[in-house]
């Protein structure tokens, strides 16, 4: 069971979350992915990413941003009235989506993300972690 202060807390980070995501929810439902509170100092991103491999994979983090972008290879398909169309395999079935994606989102003040970021099994975790803010210094003047 969760606590009060872990509510209160997962409540806090999927609020920064949210409010930061790309405008349209339309854009953030592909690829599926969950945010997880792991405890009250870190919070987890899963990204399903089934067909890309690392290096089509890219998370950055710039001005309180966190992006991830997906991207394939163009020697691994090609386009045909906007659709890929894989020249590698032929397909009896593909019903995997494997297209570009970009997700964003405003990483909170009071956390920063980990570089422990892992690719297994088609799932890319990313870990987000609360840091303490500094404290403010106190600094005695002279008078006169």
């Amino acid at each position: 069971m969760v606590n009060p202060k872990q509510m209160m807390l997962a409540s806090d980070m999927m609020e920064a979350l949210i409010s930061g995501v790309v405008a349209d929810w339309r854009h953030m439902t592909y690829p599926p992915h969950n945010i997880v509170l792991n405890d009250d100092k870190s919070v987890t991103i899963e990204i399903a990413a089934a067909g890309f491999n690392d290096k089509e994979l890219e998370v950055t983090v710039s001005k309180g941003k966190l992006d991830v972008c997906g991207a394939k290879t163009p020697d691994d398909y090609d386009e045909f009235n906007g659709n890929p169309v894989f020249i590698k395999r032929k397909f009896l079935h593909n019903g995997l989506a494997r297209r570009n994606f970009q997700l964003q989102w405003t990483i909170p003040t009071n956390y920063e993300v980990s570089e422990n970021i892992k690719f297994q099994d088609g799932i890319l975790t990313i870990t987000l972690e609360r840091i303490e803010p500094p404290q403010p210094e106190v600094k005695k003047l002279k008078i006169g």
